[in-house]
């Protein structure tokens, strides 16, 4: 989709896409313009059908593209915020799980120094206990 061809492709696809979408709309203003030619003619004014018709069904051809066009500019600024959204929440939840990692390590290398002062308090209490035992049967 890199090339200039493919991405105008692309748009006019999606445009047409809008317009099928909304056919509805599209039969109700050639409805419009097929009614206001028929005014024209029974006013007068020596317009024929194809004189009368012709300014306003390029005019509804041309609003048509426009609004199809709107439609899709819109419907892409709504999936670019949600991307951007989508990616702040990434790096806020990304932010998150770093100082969760980083709580979990601190309480985890604080269990260890405690582990390991426990460790040392009951070495210092054996060998306390030993070198008494040596003392009472030297004596």
């Amino acid at each position: 989709m890199s090339e200039p061809s493919l991405t105008k492709y692309a748009y006019a696809r999606e445009i047409l896409g809008s317009l099928g979408k909304h056919r509805v709309e599209s039969v109700l203003a050639l409805t419009l313009v097929v009614t206001l030619g028929a005014v024209f003619l029974s006013i007068g004014g020596g317009l024929t059908l194809a004189g009368a018709l012709l300014p306003l069904l390029i005019t509804m051809i041309l609003l048509q593209f426009v609004v199809a066009s709107w439609r899709v500019y819109r419907t892409q600024r709504i999936v670019l915020t949600t991307k951007r959204c989508l990616a702040d929440l990434d790096a806020f939840d990304r932010a998150q799980a770093e100082q969760n990692l980083r709580t979990y390590d601190r309480d985890r290398q604080e269990r260890r120094e405690q582990g390991y002062e426990a460790n040392l308090k009951r070495l210092d209490a054996n060998i306390a206990a030993l070198t008494a035992r040596l003392r009472g049967v030297q004596s």
